[in-house]
């Protein structure tokens, strides 16, 4: 569990951090989200000291970090940046070696954990004696992610780490780190500044602004409950791909008219536990009414078009915002 109370940082006069408190528990995913210059990297590096800070604590699993040695500390916690980091001169195998070498692991070990990371990312064994210079920016994003995880730290620390791919790659990579097994059993702290990314992946987000946390809540909490005109404002953009986001088909279940799977029905079956926005992306061509996937709920399985789950949606959130 990290704990952080009335933690400030000013740089000479400047206040760039003011009176924050939050605790991220233990597995939990939380977003820090705002513009630039509103604080969330500031804070991300203060919880392992990189930054020191001005005023208040900051506890990792009940011990204040200022009483722990800055190596030690770090050696348990995996830290990804926004660019590449890699160390030049360093292979892919060397780079992601760095800590497990500092915890003076086996070099056969070593060895086996960098080959089922890059598995893990979908990459080529035989990108282990590659240079960062040979890597594609994708690639080597992959194994800065890899790097951080590759002693196995129960915190991961995460910069803006998709933010400098092209949208196809950084869709892409959100996506496979998500279904990580690794990702569910981390406590993450991630920076971004795009709100769709901080709504797919994290469990709450807190949303800052000139230095102060404006709002900490799940993504429906910020969504339907918002705390102020800001957030509100700060959502409106992308209100509705948000709201897709964070619905599941298992709410509209009841509102699908979907037909009922037949003996003979085959093809990918799909958790109704995932969202419409992610239903929807399933569908490479949206404009084929015939087109249809197949979902389960429970005991129940639908074959749903895009026109099933758009309708779908609309009577659910009609509904919704009549019993408001």
């Amino acid at each position: 569990m990290i704990e952080v109370r009335h933690v400030s940082k000013s740089f000479g006069k400047n206040l760039v951090v003011e009176n924050i408190s939050f605790t991220v528990n233990q597995g939990e995913k939380l977003i820090l989200l705002g513009v630039s210059g509103c604080g969330k990297t500031t804070t991300l590096k203060m919880l392992n000291k990189l930054i020191g800070v001005s005023q208040g604590s900051i506890s990792i699993d009940g011990i204040n970090i200022k009483d722990k040695p800055s190596e030690k500390l770090r050696r348990n916690i995996g830290y990804v940046l926004q660019r590449n980091s890699l160390f030049p001169h360093f292979t892919v195998l060397e780079n992601i070696s760095v800590v497990p070498n500092l915890l003076k692991w086996e070099k056969t070990k070593i060895e086996e954990r960098a080959k089922i990371l890059l598995e893990k990312f979908h990459l080529p064994q035989d990108r282990l004696s590659a240079y960062p210079k040979e890597l594609s920016g994708g690639e080597a994003q992959r194994v800065n992610l890899a790097r951080a995880l590759a002693a196995d730290p129960p915190i991961l620390l995460m910069d803006e780490p998709f933010s400098a791919l092209d949208t196809i790659t950084r869709k892409a990579m959100r996506n496979e780190f998500v279904e990580l097994g690794e990702f569910r059993e981390k406590t993450i702290v991630m920076v971004t500044h795009d709100v769709q990314e901080a709504f797919e992946i994290g469990d709450r987000i807190c949303l800052m602004n000139n230095g102060k946390i404006v709002q900490i809540g799940t993504p429906k909490q910020l969504l339907f409950a918002p705390a102020n005109d800001f957030v509100r404002d700060f959502l409106s953009n992308s209100y509705l791909q948000l709201v897709l986001t964070v619905t599941r088909c298992s709410d509209i279940w009841s509102f699908l008219d979907g037909y009922r799977e037949t003996e003979n029905e085959n093809g990918t079956e799909f958790s109704a536990q995932i969202s419409v926005a992610s239903a929807l992306e399933l569908f490479k061509d949206k404009n084929d009414p015939d087109k249809k996937i197949k979902m389960r709920w429970q005991d129940f399985v639908k074959m749903l078009s895009v026109s099933d789950l758009l309708q779908g949606f609309a009577n659910y959130k009609a509904e919704a915002d009549a019993g408001t």
